[in-house]
């Protein structure tokens, strides 16, 4: 019911003042990913698949919209290019680990924290041989919390090093300064279930702001933003 020109005004005005001094002052979390919008297409229309950035707290600075989620590689720099985000922490989901994004996201002055998978396979598996390694994991920084979540008790427990000198990859990766593990576990009706994850960081060794981003991050993945436009 409100006018989308009225909503970009706003927009518009947040990013002048991001711009400004004051801006400086504001240091968030920008989670990055893409979406395919619940409810948005029919047989005449595809669903929109879009790609939102939103910080800490569920503000939608940007979005922009692709035909596939495999276009979220090329639509996440244009992204980042209307954006202020010098200073800020950008995270992504595994999608966004890519050199080129990593390396504008430097050129923007920003930090990063970005979720590694199986599509950067050798840093991947690197990375988790290392965090397999218990005199390597001894040696990480470490901080865990444990809340009631989902009917049950969920712990989640963070390591980070700034060990990175052998990693082979490591000149490919812009300002690549440590590496990180999470392990999330969740204990419900007697079953336990665990989940491991792993980041690569341009953060130096600081446990504490590593863990908020990580922890940040699910924010975008519960954001929905649905706009339908029927053209006559």
């Amino acid at each position: 019911m409100v006018p989308p020109e009225y909503l970009q005004g706003f927009q518009t005005q947040w990013n002048e003042m991001l711009n400004s001094g004051e801006g400086e002052k504001i240091k968030k979390i920008l989670a990055i990913d893409g979406k395919t919008q619940c409810g948005n297409g029919d047989k005449n229309q595809k669903a929109n698949h879009t790609v939102s950035a939103v910080d800490e707290n569920g503000f939608c600075l940007g979005q922009k919209r692709v035909n596939e989620k495999s276009n979220e590689i090329t639509a996440i720099p244009e992204l980042i290019d209307g954006l202020n985000v010098k200073g800020h922490i950008i995270t992504t989901d595994a999608m966004g680990t890519q050199t080129e994004i990593v390396k504008k996201i430097r050129q923007k002055r920003a930090d990063y924290v970005l979720a590694l998978k199986a599509n950067q396979t050798s840093l991947h598996e690197d990375v988790k041989l290392f965090f397999d390694t218990q005199e390597c994991l001894s040696a990480c920084t470490y901080t865990k919390t444990v809340e009631k979540a989902r009917g049950g008790i969920e712990k989640r427990e963070y390591w980070q090093s700034d060990d990175v000198l052998w990693l082979p990859q490591r000149g490919k990766w812009a300002g690549l300064k440590s590496i990180a593990m999470t392990k999330n576990t969740i204990v419900k009706d007697g079953n336990e279930t665990s989940e491991t994850r792993y980041f690569i960081s341009s953060l130096p060794l600081n446990i504490t702001e590593i863990a908020r981003a990580i922890r940040s991050h699910w924010m975008v993945e519960s954001y929905h933003w649905h706009i339908r436009c029927d053209i006559s």
